[in-house]
């Protein structure tokens, strides 16, 4: 009789149920079983396609392969001994009756989503590991959840760590598509009884007014939270309110992001009236909120005039900053003293609003960093930015990418950066600057002595360009990234020899840099400062994070200011009680 060919799913779950009674047997480590995992679906991929049962299983197995290697760095190497952790009970009982095929591809899914909560709360391994851990520790949910959908019963779960867990610092669950007033109920109720807890960020697209209510109900108790960011479009007028209504009794919060949001006029209201009374918020955060246009923007400007705490303000994707607006910022800078970031990207301001807000910048003497990505501004804009830069004297970054710069703007900017002498970074990817403005700009390069990082990318440099940065590096050392990604094409051979070229000489400078600052804490650690000579460590792993020798005197260093810190203490106990 003829037997008909199973479908793909079977052949995959045939295929798995195999591997299950090895792994049963003959006790396959992680690395084997997912090694034997990827074998079988990609022996169906190469005769069904891309579209095959197997290979959309497989995505799944991306997300769960970085659970179980984690485990297996914890010394978990297959899941008996997971289970047999000292977990309570009616857990283990529940899980088990869940993973009765540890290898079945229906259950290794729950498996993960559930695992990956539990531990850290349960698990006696990742407690001891998060308890000896000195950096923070950080539960992203959305890294585990695929496509973001995200259930009431997994927010239970993740509310029961914040309760119980002494040790985790960050939390970050983006549940786009599911999350919505229910979930927010949950963690607001869980954050109020948190104390370890400085950073959350929640976002979803059901989240309205009454689950923005509940967090911000929570923070009038929670004195530990220093950082929240909200996100969903549903998030409107009412909810914001509320949350300005803690913050002026909330004395812990330093940093607050709204993020897709609703907020008109009534909300902005609400947080301009924050900006006046509370006095430890220092960043505030209004990003893709649409609703916000001059008048908003005016408010916010008229309560930071007032303001004595904020150091950074965000406006992203407004509805739009006009001429009323820009002249609100450009007061803010121009009398404001305490304020060292503003950036107002993609809010459709154009060459006259540049003008203006350059007018100001070239005043200001509190402002370090500055951006205008996405705006509308060109070349006029561009050249009174310029203007301002040759004068300004504590702009350390300036972001102007995908501002439609052209070579006459960027000619102007290569002015300034002859005679700018505090400016270490600045973005100028995304526009159209061509040859000509590239080659301007090495000129500069060949003078400025402070720049240490430009971007370039996504123009359009080609071979005159490019040998033209790579000539000016010949004299400039203290350059130490130039992003050069071209525009939408290949390098040819020798734009590619000039690339290489740029990046031979970028590492020389990086190596003569690291080389000065070695020597620096040579002489600081003979002196026994070791805490300068920390500062220092971390300036050479801010240049390269893998290199080896600041890792290591760095760990010295922190040993050595730890038994001085130890033997101060002793001797201050000694003379107090002789």
């Amino acid at each position: 009789m003829f037997s008909r060919k199973p479908k793909p799913s079977q052949i995959v779950v045939q295929s798995l149920v195999g591997l299950k009674e090895r792994y049963q047997h003959e006790r396959l480590t992680l690395t084997v079983t997912i090694q034997a995992i990827n074998n079988i679906l990609d022996k169906y991929k190469k005769e069904k396609g891309e579209e095959h049962e197997g290979i959309r299983i497989r995505k799944k197995y991306l997300k769960i392969t970085r659970l179980l290697f984690r485990l297996q760095a914890l010394g978990q190497t297959n899941i008996e001994d997971v289970l047999s952790g000292k977990m309570p009970l009616e857990a283990k009982q529940e899980l088990e009756s869940k993973l009765t095929c540890f290898i079945d591809y229906l259950i290794l899914y729950v498996m993960a989503r559930r695992l990956q909560i539990l531990f850290y709360k349960l698990h006696p391994t990742v407690e001891k590991f998060i308890s000896s851990s000195s950096s923070s520790i950080s539960l992203e949910l959305d890294e585990i959840w695929e496509e973001h959908k995200v259930y009431e019963i997994d927010v239970k779960f993740a509310a029961e760590i914040l309760r119980e867990n002494q040790t985790l610092t960050s939390f970050r669950l983006c549940g786009d598509q599911t999350v919505g007033n229910a979930e927010a109920q949950i963690l607001a109720e869980a954050i109020r009884e948190n104390r370890t807890l400085t950073s959350f960020s929640l976002s979803g697209d059901y989240i309205g007014a009454i689950g923005t209510q509940a967090i911000a109900a929570a923070l009038i108790e929670n004195r530990t939270l220093t950082s929240i960011v909200l996100s969903g479009e549903k998030i409107d007028d009412a909810g914001v309110q509320a949350i300005a209504r803690a913050l002026i009794e909330n004395h812990a919060l330093t940093s607050i992001t709204f993020h897709d949001g609703g907020i008109g006029a009534a909300g902005v209201q609400a947080l301009a009236m924050v900006l006046r009374k509370n006095q430890t918020l220092t960043s505030m955060a209004l990003r893709f909120c649409k609703k916000i246009g001059d008048a908003e923007v005016q408010a916010l400007a008229m309560a930071l005039i007032e303001n004595r705490t904020l150091t950074s303000m965000t406006l992203s994707k407004c509805k739009g900053i006009g001429d009323a607006g820009v002249q609100a910022l450009a007061m803010v800078l121009r009398e404001n003293q305490t304020l060292t970031s503003l950036e107002l990207e993609l809010c459709k301001i154009d060459d006259a609003g540049a003008q203006v807000l350059a007018e100001a910048v070239r005043k200001n003497q509190t402002l370090t960093s500055f951006s205008l990505t996405g705006n509308r501004i060109g070349d006029a804009g561009a050249q009174a930015i310029a203007a301002a830069l040759k004068e300004n004297r504590t702009l350390t970054s300036i972001n102007l990418y995908g501002i439609q710069i052209g070579d006459v703007g960027a000619q102007k900017i290569a002015e300034a950066l002859r005679e700018n002498q505090t400016l270490t970074k600045i973005k100028l990817a995304g526009n159209h600057i061509g040859d000509a403005g590239a080659q301007e700009i090495a000129t500069a390069l060949k003078e400025n002595r402070t720049l240490i990082e430009i971007d370039l990318y996504f123009n359009f440099i080609n071979i005159a360009g490019l040998q033209a940065i790579a000539v000016a590096l010949k004299e400039n050392i203290t350059l130490m990234k130039v992003d050069l990604l071209l525009c939408y094409r290949n390098l040819d051979v020798a734009e590619e020899q000039a690339k290489q070229e740029i990046e031979r000489l970028l590492a020389r400078n990086k190596a003569m840099k690291i080389s000065t600052l070695f020597e620096r804490s040579f002489a600081l650690v003979r002196q026994n400062s070791h805490a300068a000579a920390i500062e220092i460590y971390d300036a050479v792993l801010k240049i390269d994070p893998e290199y080896e020798p600041a890792k290591n005197s760095k760990n010295l260093a922190l040993k050595a200011l730890k038994e001085q810190e130890e033997e101060t203490a002793q001797r201050s106990y000694r003379l107090k009680f002789k």
